[in-house]
């Protein structure tokens, strides 16, 4: 009996240490400090420059238990890519590509092609619009993971009532 009890002790306090040391949530902190409590916590080594990380923050909820996973998560809203060897992290900004976006503008209701919408993404001065079949087509130099934004505004005759649809892809 006392076997099994001290035996269930054990489970639980390894299982209630596990949980809780595997999991710490974020709130717009600068991703520099959080580099050095997940190298602290994890026993990973971030190689990088302070100076490049800076200006990024990171906001979201970070699990130990997958240091792939985790590293992933860290540096997913950043133009920062990342290769691991062994427990070492090494950060870099890899060179940027050029991306080709298009497709076509359909409303949601009725399948029909939107005309004259915008696309553009979140950093971009110049974007494009789409043409009488809805089709769109530009390119973005960009690193990774860009936001595209579709707008649509439309005035219908006769109250000239304006109708605006707006949309996200990340």
């Amino acid at each position: 009996m006392s076997y099994r009890l001290h035996l269930l002790i054990l489970f639980f306090f390894i299982n209630t240490t596990i949980f809780f040391a595997q999991q710490k949530e974020y709130n717009e902190v600068n991703l520099v400090k959080v580099i050095k409590e997940v190298e602290n916590s994890s026993g990973l080594i971030f190689n990088y420059d302070p100076a490049l990380l800076s200006n990024y923050y990171f906001t979201g909820k970070l699990i130990t238990d997958n240091p792939e996973k985790l590293i992933e998560k860290l540096f997913y809203d950043t133009p920062f890519d990342f290769e691991v060897t062994g427990k070492s992290v090494v950060v870099y900004l890899p060179e940027k590509k050029e991306y080709r976006i298009c497709g076509t503008v359909l409303d949601a209701a009725n399948l029909t092609p939107l005309m004259l919408s915008n696309i553009y993404a979140d950093d971009q001065v110049h974007g494009t619009q789409s043409t009488e079949n809805g089709f769109f087509d530009f390119y973005k130099p960009k690193n990774k993971n860009q936001k595209i934004h579709f707008q649509w505004i439309e005035y219908r005759a006769p109250d000239r009532r304006r109708i605006c649809w707006k949309a996200l892809v990340e």
